[in-house]
């Protein structure tokens, strides 16, 4: 009688316990091949900018469990223009594109590109500055946080603002989206003998 109240505890113990295992697994993310930086709007009369996704980015795979963070280089931006002149000093839009194949979603985050020259144009170079860190909603419940890096390059004294910097992205995840909680058979398995096991001892004492 001990063996079996022993026996049948124990299956139900593992059975819960497999359970917690199975709600509290991480949230899986794959980046997409689409990712891109619309710099339509640095084009003359501008400081013109240029990037290149990095190509390492397609298929990333990372999983975050809820408050966890994950950074990844997502791409190198900068300008081939040798000089600043004056139109290079007004702001101009810049907005990046941030593919994901899960969640299947492509999200926008906007910047402001620029060029500075110091006094007499001795030292020259450029900025980016992000709007800020967006907050994702997907599935039903399930939420994250996406921020870009600020980029930036200066140059010595009279040698142009021609140069790169790299972007980082970082994503936080903050909430799981909901699903139809279907547990895997191995964890219905052991629930399911730790339940009968549980009516089979109360019919004993029953009896």
């Amino acid at each position: 009688m001990k063996k079996c109240l022993i026996f049948f505890i124990t299956f139900f113990i593992i059975g819960v316990w497999c359970t917690g295992l199975a709600g509290a697994a991480s949230y899986t993310y794959v980046m997409g091949n689409s990712s891109y930086i619309d710099v339509s709007a640095t084009a003359d009369p501008a400081l013109v900018m240029e990037y290149t996704i990095n190509p390492g980015l397609s298929g990333l795979t990372f999983g975050l469990n809820v408050g966890e963070s994950n950074t990844f280089s997502f791409a190198q931006i900068g300008t081939s223009e040798s000089w600043i002149n004056e139109d290079d000093l007004t702001p101009k839009t810049i907005i990046a594109y941030v593919d994901f194949d899960n969640p299947d979603i492509t999200q926008s985050l906007n910047g402001t590109s620029v060029g500075f020259a110091g006094e007499l144009l001795f030292n020259q170079g450029w900025t980016i500055t992000w709007d800020g860190p967006v907050t994702v909603n997907f599935g039903t419940g399930g939420q994250f946080v996406i921020a870009l890096s600020d980029a930036s390059y200066e140059s010595g004294w009279w040698t142009g603002p021609d140069g790169f910097d790299c972007i980082a992205a970082t994503v936080t995840h903050l909430a799981d989206p909901t699903t139809n909680g279907v547990p895997e058979p191995a964890t219905l398995l052991l629930l399911g003998l730790g339940l009968i096991g549980v009516f089979g001892i109360r019919k004993k004492i029953h009896s």
